[in-house]
C-alpha cells in the first residue's frame, strides 16, 4: 500500500484504509505464537521480504500497464531467467550437498519439484493477468487471504494445531478481505454511476 503510494502516486479513501486494518490485525493474530525464537536478524529479513513483495507487485503493475506495457507472457519470459540465476547458487550451496549425501534425487522428489514449479508458473501467469486490471493493493489483500487459506488447509490435511487466537485471526482476516472487496466494489460503482438528470440539465 505504501509502496504503491510512493511509486504510482495512488491515493486511497478513508474507507479503504479502514478496510485494510482488519486484514493486518487478523494476520497478526493468525501468526501469533509461531515466533518462538525472535531475533533482530529474522525480523529484518521479514520486513525486507514484505517490502520486496510489495515492490514486486507495484513494479509488475508498472510493466503491465501504460503505453509501453509488456504482455504477461513476455514479462514472464524476461523475469524467469533472472530468477533462475538467483536461485541456482542458493540451490548449489544448500541443496547439492544433501543430494550428494543421499546418492541422487529420487523420482518422487523430481516429480514434486516439477509439479511445484508448474503450479508456481500458473500462479505467476494468473497474477500477471490479474495485475493488469486491479490495483496492487488488491493483489496484496488476496495474498493475505491465500496465506490464511493455507493455514486452514494445513489444519484439515495435516491436523495442525492452532489456538483460539489463531482461529480468531483467520476469521478476522477473511472478514477484512470481504469488507475490502465490498468497499472497493462500492467505490467503483459510485465512480461509474452516470450523473443524475438534474446535474445533467444544470
Amino acid at each position: 500500500m505504501l509502496v504503491s503510494m510512493l511509486i504510482l502516486g495512488t491515493t486511497y479513501s478513508q474507507a479503504v484504509w479502514m478496510s485494510v486494518l482488519p486484514v493486518i490485525f487478523g494476520m497478526m493474530l493468525a501468526c501469533y505464537g509461531d515466533v518462538g525464537n525472535f531475533t533482530i536478524f529474522g525480523m529484518t529479513i521479514l520486513i525486507s521480504g514484505c517490502f520486496a513483495s510489495g515492490l514486486k507487485v507495484v513494479m509488475t503493475k508498472v510493466f503491465l500497464s501504460g503505453k509501453n506495457s509488456f504482455h504477461p507472457f513476455d514479462l514472464l519470459a524476461k523475469v524467469t531467467p533472472l530468477c533462475l540465476m538467483q536461485l541456482l547458487p542458493i540451490a548449489y550451496f544448500f541443496e547439492y550437498p544433501h543430494i550428494q549425501a543421499d546418492g541422487g534425487v529420487p523420482m518422487a522428489t523430481l516429480l514434486a519439484v516439477f509439479s511445484t514449479g508448474f503450479m508456481a508458473l500458473s500462479l505467476n501467469v494468473s497474477n500477471f493477468f490479474t495485475n493488469q486490471v486491479v490495483q496492487p493493493l488488491t493483489i496484496t489483500i488476496a495474498g493475505n487471504i491465500k496465506q490464511v487459506t493455507t493455514i486452514m488447509l494445513s489444519i484439515i490435511i495435516f491436523n495442525t494445531s492452532v489456538t483460539m487466537l489463531n482461529g480468531l485471526g483467520i476469521l478476522v482476516t477473511l472478514a477484512g478481505g470481504a469488507y475490502y472487496s465490498y468497499v472497493t466494489y462500492s467505490e467503483r460503482m459510485a465512480a461509474a454511476k452516470p450523473p443524475s438528470s438534474i446535474e445533467t440539465k444544470a
